[in-house]
């Protein structure tokens, strides 16, 4: 089984940030680090097979998929043997807020 290697975009990296604070600030700090292992481990997942992700339905990108984790939707691109992380949201979020920001970034 291959193993694709994963790259993470500047703004998936801020969306982590961005979760961890949100969950600090609404409930402790160790729940946010649970979370955080937890999305980082599904995303490893994702790298064994992530053909098997759907493909993202809003966007008109064959290489953009998307997986989801609780509520948190993880939109990544396959490019050779990489994933890229592109964002990472909670489903609560308005979806037309995360496709607009998505910019050049698919």
């Amino acid at each position: 089984m291959c193993r694709y290697n994963i790259v993470w975009s500047q703004e998936a990296k801020e969306n982590l940030r961005n979760i961890f604070t949100y969950i600090v600030i609404r409930d402790s700090e160790r729940k946010a680090r649970y979370i955080l292992a937890q999305l980082d481990d599904f995303i490893r997942k994702i790298a064994f097979i992530p053909e098997k992700y759907i493909k993202e339905p809003h966007l008109n990108n064959p290489a953009i998929r998307v997986a989801v984790k609780w509520r948190y939707k993880i939109i990544f691109r396959i490019v050779g043997t990489d994933i890229h992380i592109i964002r990472i949201f909670h489903t609560s979020q308005s979806p037309e807020k995360l496709y607009d920001s998505l910019g050049s970034s698919v």
